[in-house]
């Protein structure tokens, strides 16, 4: 036995039949599965009823007064795509062509079989709700193309790279009109910041080949501004299956680009605040021992050498207590200037280590090595000119060695340095 589908609940369905018995019959049991049954006894008065109530479903007979089934069925075509169940006495050929031309959906003959009745029905029901999947979905895809034509720049480009087609979108952030854009080598908008063998060996190889690709470009605006875009590319087929031209899916990054320069900049200047003693300018205590941490590591898997040396100020709480800590802030800005200029070909690497001492860390440097910088280093702090006080400095040096870590590396230094100042000042003592 057949059954309705669960949507004919919601159906109205107009039943067209001049006989009443017939009606009557057929209406008994329509009742009951459907809620809405409207009824006419001819053409003219289901016409009528049809154009008022619009019935999801029309079921008539052909022979009627007045107006017949085809002639109805005609006008309800005519007024849009419902579906027509027609039945008739008549297994005539005519009828039967002329119900085919007028787009029913099925003609049955009496006396009604109403499972036939029934299955024609549900067939209705069926092609309803496909009709309904797909206005939704060309609703859907209208409502999707509306978005992507007002957020996303669509260009086509043909295999000689030449822009066939782009959208609305595309002309307002280009600043192109669709007639300029339209035969504009697309490769000629790329800024010359960008690296074009990039996208000639990644881009078009990818596309060439049938397969998609994606990646950030920047482009140059009518103006010669730049602007960045997130693209993706696919190519597009013929019926042969060959790739006959690409389209361009492209967003505007370029605020998000901004953004992400000014706050790269802003961390790098926060980095190096960071990292930097603010009074001299050069690296901090934390960031020389990072620095020292990553030299221990490559000098023990690569044994290559290295050396430490740290040097005080001498007497420098004596210069604070008698010409203020301003001047005292003068002295260490100059003993600064002083290391760059003796290290200026990036021999060594040197940080403030805290009040009036200086660590240098001596890439390469054998102890012996190590030493004549540290002599060399010294005698120009005390070959220093400054308001005529004497400035002097004592030196810790110390080469690294495979068992050392970054506090027994320093606290050799350290020990060092304090035998310098003990055994007189100015002076290089190593360990």
């Amino acid at each position: 036995m057949v059954r309705l589908t669960p949507f004919y609940k919601k159906l109205s369905i107009l039943f067209v039949e001049d006989e009443r018995e017939v009606q009557e019959a057929a209406l008994n049991v329509l009742e009951r599965y459907i809620d809405h049954i409207l009824v006419a006894s001819d053409g003219e008065e289901a016409l009528a009823i049809f154009k008022e109530k619009r019935p999801d479903i029309v079921i008539t007979d052909i022979k009627m007064p007045v107006m017949d089934g085809l002639a109805l069925t005609k006008e309800i075509k005519e007024l849009g795509d419902t579906p027509v169940i027609v039945i008739s006495a008549f297994d005539n050929e005519e009828f039967v062509s002329e119900a085919a031309r007028l787009g029913v959906e099925t003609y049955l003959l009496k006396p009604i079989d109403i499972q036939l009745l029934l299955a024609s029905i549900n067939r209705c029901i069926e092609l309803l709700i496909r009709r309904e999947e797909a206005r939704q979905n060309r609703s859907l895809l209208r409502e999707y193309k509306r978005i992507v034509d007002e957020t996303a720049m669509i260009c086509k480009i043909d295999l000689d790279k030449t822009i066939t087609y782009a959208n609305e979108a595309f002309c307002q952030i280009s600043g192109y009109s669709k007639e300029e854009l339209t035969g504009k080598i697309y490769r000629h908008m790329v800024s010359p910041r960008q690296d074009l063998s990039r996208l000639d060996g990644g881009l078009w190889v990818n596309v060439l080949r049938g397969k998609s690709w994606k990646g950030m470009i920047e482009l140059l605006n009518k103006k010669g501004e730049p602007y960045f875009i997130q693209a993706s590319m696919f190519p597009l087929f013929d019926a042969d299956g060959k790739i006959t031209e690409l389209i361009a899916l492209q967003f505007d990054i370029t605020e998000h680009i901004k953004t992400k320069q000014i706050l790269e900049k802003q961390n790098q200047k926060l980095e190096h605040i960071a990292h930097t003693d603010t009074l001299t300018g050069v690296w901090n205590r934390y960031k020389f021992n990072k620095i020292l941490r990553q030299e221990i590591k490559c000098a023990k898997s690569s044994n290559h050498p290295f050396s430490l040396m740290l040097l005080d100020v001498d007497r420098f709480k004596t210069i604070n207590d008698t010409h203020g800590h301003q001047f005292g802030d003068r002295v260490l800005k100059a003993i600064t200037s002083t290391l760059k200029r003796q290290l200026k070909h990036k021999e060594a690497m040197i940080a403030r280590w805290g009040g009036e001492e200086f660590i240098v860390l001596a890439q390469g440097y054998r102890l012996a090595q190590a030493l004549e910088l540290a002599e060399r280093l010294r005698a120009a702090i005390e070959g220093m000119e400054f308001e005529n006080i004497p400035i002097t400095s004592s030196f810790g040096v110390t080469e690294f060695s495979p068992e050392d870590e970054l506090d027994t590396l320093v606290r050799r230094a350290d020990l060092a340095l304090y035998t310098a100042k003990e055994s007189g000042r100015n002076r290089i003592i190593s360990y």
